[in-house]
């Protein structure tokens, strides 16, 4: 299997194994990132409205730059290289901001806006080569390298993590601080494979791309699920690194339990690699959908260490398997939502409005219930579970719905 995995890697052209290994890199820091300053805001005061603000500044950052510059670059016709190279230049100064004005939570906030603006960015350039250069017939085994990169990173980052944070006590030095110099260090890498991505001139965005991707009446389906899946990504980015760090107690907890859960995952994601193709990807991604939710539903009935120990080996081995399904999805609606005089770029812009209304609405829906509701965080960590799993089903509802709606309509297309 892994001798197969590697024949198909090396036939791909450097371009997409450049893709795939910019793809790597940015799983190594993002997985910090998610869990790591997440829990660095909430320890700052903790309190968890300082968290879901800090989120509502990154995704409103994220919209800007992403829908934002991308509508520059289709307009000047620039090509969509020029993105990457924007993107690595912020994020290194981002951490370098956040490495300045340490342990200050209005200072979080302006780097997380720079922060979103390198992410925007990025996304920008990632999702326009993966649309313009992948077939639908190789994304599957595509997204499974990248999905199965990010598991040996996950097992490998938090040990390292972890002995950071275990010989921090050894030293006067706040190893957090030493993350902050070592991530954008690492991400310097990035350039040697920016330069062997394609080439990519963006199409200019008008007015009639704009009314045909909101055209609810064909895309209604479409559209709940970008909303759906801007929801289940507000919903985790909270709620996950928040009951980490309260059941697990300490960092280093945290780390070496991530190690371990990941280790399991990375073995069937390479396994499902070659199984999962355009047929059957929606069958896979229902009875993982059904699973995820019913563990969240039993976590948040029974939430204790026990339990979520259960959890997060369940979230480890199912989420990249869903991750790989989602991402299919993710790049078919681009591809397929767009004019016939146009091609996929307008879409993919403005695909980022309807997630970045859903991830805020989100958000805002969080911030309201912690300010006016009387409720404890462990119970509105609960309902917050609920609510996350209940996104993972309404994604998958809104695929297959969409499916049967246009079923439908080449059946009477046929008549």
């Amino acid at each position: 299997m892994y001798k197969l995995t590697k024949t198909k890697f090396n036939n791909f052209p450097l371009s997409n194994k450049s893709m795939i290994y910019l793809m790597w890199i940015y799983s190594f820091w993002q997985f910090i990132a998610a869990l790591f300053i997440n829990i660095y805001i909430f320890k700052i005061d903790n309190d968890i409205t300082n968290v879901i603000i800090y989120n509502i500044i990154f995704f409103a950052s994220c919209l800007l730059w992403f829908s934002g510059v991308g509508y520059i670059l289709s307009l000047y016709k620039i090509n969509i290289r020029t993105m990457y190279y924007l993107s690595y230049i912020v994020f290194i100064l981002s951490f370098i901001f956040l490495l300045l004005f340490k342990n200050n939570i209005v200072w979080s906030y302006i780097f997380w806006f720079i922060y979103g603006t390198w992410l925007g960015s990025f996304w920008c350039a990632v999702h326009a080569n993966e649309l313009n250069n992948i077939a639908d017939e190789n994304r599957d085994f595509y997204s499974s390298l990248i999905s199965a990169g990010w598991n040996i990173l996950q097992i490998i980052t938090p040990l390292l993590v972890s002995v950071l944070f275990y010989f921090s006590s050894f030293f006067s030095i706040n190893w957090y601080y030493l993350l902050f110099i070592i991530i954008p260090i690492v991400n310097l890498i990035s350039f040697l494979f920016i330069k062997n991505t394609w080439v990519y001139i963006p199409s200019k965005i008008t007015k009639d791309d704009v009314i045909n991707f909101f055209n609810l009446k064909k895309y209604f389906w479409w559209q709940a699920y970008i909303f759906f899946t801007g929801m289940l990504w507000a919903f985790k980015i909270v709620i996950l690194p928040i009951i980490a760090i309260i059941l697990l107690k300490n960092e280093v907890n945290v780390w070496i339990f991530e190690s371990i859960m990941w280790l399991i995952s990375f073995f069937l994601v390479i396994f499902l690699s070659h199984i999962r193709n355009a047929k059957n990807r929606l069958i896979i991604l229902f009875w993982v959908t059904l699973v995820i939710f019913l563990v969240h539903l039993l976590f948040s009935f029974s939430f204790n260490i026990y339990t979520y120990i259960f959890f997060n080996l369940s979230l480890v081995i199912l989420s990249p398997i869903f991750r790989v399904s989602e991402h299919v999805y993710d790049l078919k609606i681009m591809d397929t939502i767009k004019n016939t005089d146009s091609d996929f770029f307008p879409s993919m812009i403005l695909r980022e409005f309807t997630l970045a209304i859903s991830r805020i609405s989100t958000l805002i829906l969080c911030l309201l219930l912690v300010f006016y509701s009387t409720y404890s965080i462990e119970t509105l960590l609960k309902i917050f579970l609920i609510l996350n799993g209940l996104s993972y089903l309404f994604v998958y509802i809104s695929i297959k719905l969409h499916f049967k709606y246009e079923n439908h309509n080449n059946i009477e297309n046929l008549h």
